[in-house]
């Protein structure tokens, strides 16, 4: 029913989800078995990647050969967390982000509905993941790089900048 509910918000939005170098998808993989839960991975710590040891949703950027955004995002997925969700599992796309540190890099959130959680098997891009119940989360500031952001704080997991951003527009469409 949460995933019905969820489909109907997201579907009147209409997006231009061609690929483009400036264009990038991640995949927010949700459970509903016992509680409603999202997929989160913490990303290995790499002097290369601008959200090097962050928690994140599985994703990146596009290439020339995928179709659109979403085989970008089940692509990407696969690359990180070893698991490729079908068409018919998305719910909807959350909408057109902008990450603050690569503004002109536009992210689309593509929303899977998942009957059973997958197994994971991690990429060396990606260092640990957490199914997080999405009730469980509070919202909270801490200091980062000497910089105070807000987030969500589930566990040891701190989610700020992007991800919370995304994670804060999912939890306003639940």
């Amino acid at each position: 029913m949460i995933f019905e509910n969820l489909r109907l918000k997201l579907i009147n939005k209409t997006l231009d989800l061609k690929v483009d170098v400036n264009r990038a998808a991640v995949s927010i993989l949700l459970s509903n078995h016992e509680e409603l839960e999202a997929l989160y991975v913490k990303r290995t710590f790499n002097p290369m990647d601008p959200w090097s040891g962050q928690v994140a949703f599985p994703g990146g950027r596009c290439k020339n050969y995928d179709v659109d955004v979403i085989e970008t995002a089940i692509r990407e997925t696969y690359e990180e967390i070893g698991f490729k969700f079908c068409r018919e599992d998305i719910i909807g796309i959350l909408g057109v982000f902008n990450p603050l540190n690569e503004p002109r890099l536009k992210v689309y959130p593509v929303v899977v509905g998942l009957k059973v959680k997958p197994q994971i098997k991690l990429s060396r891009e990606i260092r640990d993941y957490m199914w997080i119940p999405l009730k469980k989360l509070k919202f909270e500031g801490k200091i980062i790089n000497g910089n105070f952001v807000e987030g969500y704080l589930y566990k040891d997991y701190f989610i700020w900048g992007l991800t919370a951003r995304i994670t804060m527009k999912l939890l306003e469409n639940l």
